[in-house]
């Protein structure tokens, strides 16, 4: 008896040995640990160092040297400030830090005034959707293509009951983005056939130069009945991400202008990882080009026709860019 108790005694104490031994020692969450990790997935994977002219390795060397007086938040703050991608994000036990938008030292433009010409409709009871009708003519806002799919095979139905319009408007202004396949659902309703919208590339090497081959995207039809008579787009400097890929993709059909402001100019795939701490950070992993080579990320995509909102018209409510959608419209019947 004395030799089994002795046996379990002998377990208790082995057993949550045995388990460290076979899972390893904790993994080191230092914020040097975690600043090191970060810096090497970017110095490896982003692709816009030289897009930027970036420094990275004097990042590494400024930046390392002020986590002991400052600490890791205060680092990865400066870190963001440092490289402006919009789709940087650390999110840090409740603290969220982001990156500001390239076009942050801009003159932003005046606020949009729709309402004083249309009464609009929301779509599904969804205010990031907004429609109506203006002379024959259809407007459809789509602030965020962040929603559930369901919500763009919607806007499907609602373009198709504009068929008989003159044209239709798609105002992205202020849309900040989201899922691209949300914005390809949409653009897929202005075509009848594949046609090629723009191109990526990913990094493959340890040299912030060294790519792989561009891979080439289409829009593809969405719709049972596509819209072919004119359409304008209306964008900010608040067009961004996903927004900017459907800009790419509905310049890429024959029948699109847009009008308004420089684009954001965050426009690429991105991902997120973990670091040993629980922090979350996200990063771009791809460079975008139009089909002709085009690179816009960090400067925006250029509108055919630019357009800015006075202070004074913003304040009687005169929407410019607006007019000038539908004078295009009207000039293409």
């Amino acid at each position: 008896m004395k030799g089994i108790i002795t046996y379990i005694f002998l377990l208790i104490i082995i057993l949550p040995s045995c388990d460290k031994a076979l899972m390893g020692p904790d993994p080191d969450s230092s914020d040097k640990t975690c600043f090191k990790i970060l810096w090497t997935d970017f110095d490896q994977h982003y692709p816009s160092f030289i897009i930027k002219n970036l420094n990275w390795d004097s990042v590494y060397n400024v930046e390392m040297n002020q986590i002991d007086k400052r600490g890791l938040l205060y680092v990865l703050t400066d870190v963001a400030r440092i490289i402006k991608d919009g789709h940087f994000d650390v999110f840090a036990n409740g603290v969220d830090i982001y990156s500001p938008p390239p076009w942050i030292r801009r003159i932003s433009n005046s606020p949009i005034n729709i309402k004083h010409y249309i009464l609009l409709s929301i779509l599904n009871n969804n205010k990031n959707i907004k429609y109506g009708i203006y002379n024959n003519i259809g407007y459809i806002s789509i602030q965020s293509f962040d929603l559930d799919k369901t919500f763009y095979n919607d806007i499907l139905n609602l373009i198709i009951s504009y068929k008989d319009m003159d044209g239709i408007i798609i105002d992205v202004r202020d849309n900040l983005g989201g899922f691209i396949s949300n914005s390809d659902i949409v653009a897929g309703a202005f075509t009848d056939k594949e046609v090629l919208c723009w191109k990526s590339r990913f990094r493959n090497g340890l040299s912030h130069n060294d790519f792989g081959n561009w891979i080439n995207y289409y829009v593809e039809p969405t719709a049972s009945l596509a819209f072919l008579k004119p359409v304008t787009i209306l964008t900010n400097k608040k067009s961004s991400s996903a927004a900017e890929f459907f800009c790419l993709s509905m310049h890429a059909l024959p029948k699109t202008t847009i009008i308004g402001d420089t684009t954001d100019g965050t426009i690429s795939d991105n991902e997120y990882h973990d670091l040993p701490n629980g922090w979350i950070y996200r990063m771009s992993i791809s460079t975008t080009a139009t089909i002709d080579g085009k690179i816009y990320e960090s400067k925006g995509i250029p509108p055919d026709i630019p357009l800015w909102i006075s202070k004074h018209d913003s304040i009687i409510g005169k929407d410019d860019i607006f007019e000038k959608a539908v004078d295009v419209i009207n000039s293409k019947k």
